[in-house]
């Protein structure tokens, strides 16, 4: 399980993502502490809506999965309240998520809303697909008097979403001349691919060795490409 809190405009909601792996035919029951932290009183509307399912679900609905308790809320300022809301794995398989959305006017701007959107992803254990690879790497030019740029494609062909992490190398023949740690990267859904980017600094004329090396879900992919530096500073993929 992984939950993480989020603040904007004066609202705090915690948890601000939520990941679950559940059993078939299990339900679990939570919910988001929100705190009004405006001098004024505020209007919050709830809603929910179906993100990214995995390929078996794709017939599958929000609310066939989730339920979340109240639609709208009154909170005085300063006040903290709970929303709850219950999840049923019914009898899924791979993965489904959703986006539950908090709307409220600005107090002192009556003509102008504020949103946010927090996402719940939820595995079911026993059904998982865990298939994926580093489709592309390339390293680019950044441009004139700018960082140069690590491009990482990530093919999820699996059936749960994956959020990557690991570390990118730089070797010129042996030696480590540069290095990046990558962490709390975006998720790749089921079924689809994502780009991320990196710069790294500006290197001196040579050839380079670029290793990348990436973990998610107990799944550990590589892939590494030679690239050279000319003495103009540009990048050159060979």
């Amino acid at each position: 399980m992984c939950f993480a809190g989020i603040s904007f405009a004066g609202i705090s909601i915690d948890p601000s993502r939520i990941e679950l792996v559940m059993e078939n035919g299990q339900t679990y029951s939570g919910k988001y502490t929100v705190i009004n932290g405006n001098d004024d009183p505020i209007e919050l509307v709830i809603t929910y809506d179906t993100w990214k399912n995995s390929p078996e679900n794709s017939t599958v609905t929000v609310t066939d999965w989730l339920k979340v308790k109240q639609s709208k809320v009154l909170l005085k300022p300063q006040q903290t309240i709970s929303v709850e809301y219950s999840i049923n794995s019914g009898n899924l398989v791979g993965s489904v998520s959703a986006m539950v959305s908090f709307t409220y006017r600005l107090p002192t701007v009556s003509n102008m809303s504020m949103m946010t959107s927090l996402p719940i992803y939820v595995s079911i254990a026993g059904t998982q697909k865990v298939d994926f690879f580093i489709k592309n790497l390339s390293a680019v030019n950044g441009g004139r008097d700018k960082d140069n740029i690590v491009v990482v494609e990530l093919q999820n062909d699996g059936n749960v979403p994956i959020r990557p992490s690991g570390k990118l190398e730089i070797f010129s023949g042996k030696k480590l001349v540069s290095s990046a740690l990558l962490s709390d990267l975006d998720p790749v859904y089921a079924g689809l691919n994502r780009a991320y980017y990196r710069t790294i600094e500006k290197l001196p004329k040579g050839k380079y060795t670029l290793k990348i090396s990436l973990n998610g879900l107990d799944k550990t992919v590589e892939k590494s490409i030679q690239f050279k530096v000319n003495k103009y500073g540009e990048v050159i993929n060979q």
